[in-house]
């Protein structure tokens, strides 16, 4: 979601607005979502509707996720890049570190990444 984010390097207060005393996320995109985005898009807006945003009061939230605490979608990318890093460094290092093929090497990353053409795919893309 990152790289076909508009909203990189700006501040909550930029990415919303407050209606009714509820606050409304408006991110903007490059382009349109693929089926696949549209479920980490989903999984973005249950991550940040988690903090309580308060009307009246000053945008000045600490992030704990960059050393100047000023938060932006970059350095929330950075931090989830590291977590996922760590997380999925075996897997990846198994699939990457084997001595095969580079044809065989992109059918384990496809595979890995659950995106060989197979019927449950193609149907769930309506192909």
């Amino acid at each position: 979601m990152y790289i076909i984010s508009k909203c990189k390097d700006k501040a909550i207060e930029e990415v919303g607005h407050w209606e009714d005393s509820v606050w409304l996320w408006h991110l903007s995109w490059r382009r349109p979502r693929l089926v696949w985005e549209a479920a980490m898009e989903e999984q973005l807006f249950l991550v940040i509707a988690g903090p309580h945003l308060s009307l009246g009061r000053p945008d000045t939230c600490k992030w704990r996720g960059h050393e100047d605490e000023i938060f932006s979608v970059r350095s929330t990318y950075n931090k989830v890049q590291v977590t996922f890093e760590e997380e999925e460094s075996k897997e990846f290092n198994m699939l990457w570190n084997t001595r095969v093929t580079p044809k065989t090497q992109l059918l384990r990353w496809r595979l890995f990444l659950d995106k060989l053409s197979t019927k449950v795919n193609l149907l769930a893309r309506v192909v």
